[in-house]
């Protein structure tokens, strides 16, 4: 009779478990329920004064905005990634009040001599998840990067 009752109670679990699955999944069943942002370059004087864009050597930054619940444990961060065909030359990450120098990263395995690029920045929000993270990209701005 107990070992009956418990099969029942475990069968009823699982129905009750399966039926709140697809509500679960359909708000996202995570912590980044909700999350939104945006990302866009910030304005430099020299690019107000008519130049297209950033050069390689500038430092730029990046105005952004997160909506919703954020998880405690969560972090939001930017990284940049600039191509030369299909060679990346530059990625660099940070917090969104970064500055991002446009730069050669000796040591680093990358190598940028200074020529045009083609970037993109990625504002990011990652959520631990055990021994993994739960990583939303929630908006990305791309640029081009113009030979110093």
């Amino acid at each position: 009779m107990a070992r009956r009752m418990t099969t029942f109670l475990l069968l009823a679990g699982l129905v009750l478990v399966l039926a709140a699955a697809p509500a679960f999944a359909a708000k996202g069943g995570n912590d980044k329920v909700g999350v939104t942002g945006s990302i866009t370059l910030q304005s430099a004087a020299r690019l107000a004064a008519g130049a297209s864009g950033p050069s390689y050597g500038d430092t730029i930054s990046f105005d952004t905005n997160v909506d919703g619940k954020l998880s405690p444990k969560a972090t939001v961060y930017i990284t940049v990634v600039c191509t030369q065909g299909d060679t990346v030359v530059y990625q660099y990450s940070g917090a969104p009040n970064s500055a991002f120098p446009l730069a050669d990263q000796a040591g680093q395995g990358l190598e940028w001599d200074g020529g045009e690029a083609d970037c993109s920045a990625t504002l990011i929000y990652r959520v631990p998840k055990g021994k993994s993270y739960d990583i939303t990209w929630l908006d990305v701005e791309r640029f081009h990067a113009y030979e110093a």
